[in-house]
């Protein structure tokens, strides 16, 4: 299930359209002892929320 904010503020103009195009995210979370993890992930823009695709059977996913 995709991770929502209920009360996040919307997205400006100019964020939407560069989030619109074919980009990367880096996304950066604490692991467990710690460290930090960075990875370079798809992002898109649907139903005016940003939306980072981990989908690792996706075409855009084999192209890395």
């Amino acid at each position: 299930m995709p991770a929502r904010t209920a009360d996040g503020p919307k997205l400006m103009p100019e964020t939407e359209e560069l989030a619109t195009g074919k980009n990367f995210a880096a996304v950066t979370t604490v692991l467990s002892g710690g460290r930090l993890q960075t990875q370079m992930i798809w992002v898109h823009v649907e139903n005016g929320e940003i939306v980072l695709n981990t989908e690792t059977h996706r075409a855009e996913s084999a192209a890395r």
